[in-house]
Parts: C-alpha cells; sequence; structure tokens
C-alpha cells in the first residue's frame, strides 16, 4: 500500500490521529488481510504525517515519534484487532518489538556508542 497520498491527504484535511489510524486500518483491510500488514499501515502513515508537520529535521522529535510509534503498536497488538485467529503461522512479527529495538538503537546513539551494521542487520532478522 503506498501511504503518502494518505498522509498528504490527512495533512491537508486534519482530522483527529486515532480517526485517521481508523481510516488507514479500513482502507488496508482492502488489501492486507493480516493484521501485522494493517499495522505496519498505520505507523508508516503516522511517520508520514510526523515529517509532514515538521519543517526541518532539527524539528523532529526522534525519540518522541518512536515513543509514540510503540504506544500505537503496543495497543494494536493488545487489542481486539489483533487476535491470534487472524495471524498465520509464520506471523511472527510484533511490530511493537521492532520499534522498541529502534528506541534502544536510538538511545544508543545518542550516547554515542552507535550499533554495529551487523547488530542492525541482525535485529531485523526474522526468526
Amino acid at each position: 500500500m503506498k501511504q503518502f497520498p494518505y498522509a498528504l491527504y490527512f495533512h491537508i484535511y486534519p482530522m483527529s490521529l486515532h480517526h485517521a489510524d481508523k481510516k488507514i486500518d479500513d482502507i488496508a483491510k482492502c488489501t492486507h488481510v493480516t493484521p501485522v500488514a494493517r499495522l505496519t499501515a498505520i505507523i508508516h502513515n503516522r511517520m508520514l504525517l510526523h515529517l509532514l508537520a515538521h519543517q526541518s529535521s532539527e524539528e523532529i522529535n526522534r525519540s518522541g515519534l518512536l515513543d509514540a510509534l510503540y504506544a500505537i503498536a503496543t495497543e494494536y497488538e493488545q487489542s481486539l484487532l489483533y487476535t491470534e485467529e487472524d495471524r498465520t503461522t509464520d506471523e511472527t512479527i510484533s511490530v511493537a518489538g521492532i520499534i522498541k529495538k529502534l528506541q534502544d538503537q536510538h538511545d544508543a546513539l545518542q550516547k554515542g556508542k552507535p550499533y554495529s551494521l551487523e547488530k542492525i542487520i541482525d535485529t531485523y532478522t526474522v526468526r
């Protein structure tokens, strides 16, 4: 799913983030049958909305954005929208878990201790 047109629409015609998330979930249901795919559409849309709302990279609160995305992913994964019956047998990815790893990497960079390339790649290896 291509999120930029939706993010641009929500940027031009603002609505509550909760309402925008619901719209994205409804739109994603047309082409994505698994909850993890719909959740990643919501997360992608939120990131694009955040980038559209800030004029420069200096204005972006990366830590705050990651916190917000983690909260969204955690809430969605714990909701009735994300039941075990909806998941496929190979769907073991936790979007909230991936965002948590991004938060850890961001914290490490802030402390001047960047992850090695191998560790970053290993982080996203699905087992």
